[in-house]
């Protein structure tokens, strides 16, 4: 498939892969890149008020282009609602604990995708989160899927489908 979004939605649980594929996107179509979680946390892995995240997403949301990827969804709806292409990344859970824990073992920098001071971190509470976040999620991407039939969605699930994503870049 050959296409050229000028918005892009990359969702899907922890470990998926949202920030890999959105920076190789990015590259590839010279679009900006956001990461959620610059704004919904503060140094420390401190929530921040939620005005001031929803305030900062919805001027992200007016942006000309963007590729936002987060795993957010309590705003997915307006990502949802401004996007040309949405992509659901979907891997089973135990591929992305595997890949969070390499993330974690290998990666001791400062990560790219998070705010300054917080640092990849394993919790029993994380864990949960991934674990519980299929079922609640694929549901929410349905009705959004039904409320916005004009949205592109892929759904991605596997190496072999990730590889079958081609992008055109913009003019």
């Amino acid at each position: 498939m050959n296409y050229s979004p000028s918005k892009i939605t990359i969702f899907g649980p922890p470990g998926s892969g949202k920030t890999t594929l959105a920076k190789k996107i990015g590259q590839q179509l010279k679009l900006p890149v956001f990461h959620l979680d610059k704004f919904l946390w503060n140094k420390g892995w401190v929530l921040r008020p939620k005005q001031d995240f929803l305030a900062d997403h919805l001027m992200l949301m007016n942006l000309d282009t963007w590729i936002i990827e987060g795993a957010s969804r309590a705003t997915l709806d307006i990502r949802y609602s401004k996007t040309d292409l949405v992509i659901y990344l979907n891997p089973s859970r135990p591929v992305c604990l595997i890949r969070i824990f390499k993330r974690f073992i290998l990666n001791r920098t400062q990560p790219s995708d998070k705010p300054d001071g917080c640092p990849e971190k394993i919790s029993w509470e994380f864990i949960k989160y991934l674990w519980a976040f299929k079922k609640p999620a694929s549901q929410q991407i349905d009705i959004l899927r039904a409320k916005y039939p004009d949205t592109k969605l892929i759904k991605i699930r596997s190496k072999r489908d990730l590889n079958k994503l081609k992008f055109k870049a913009l003019a």
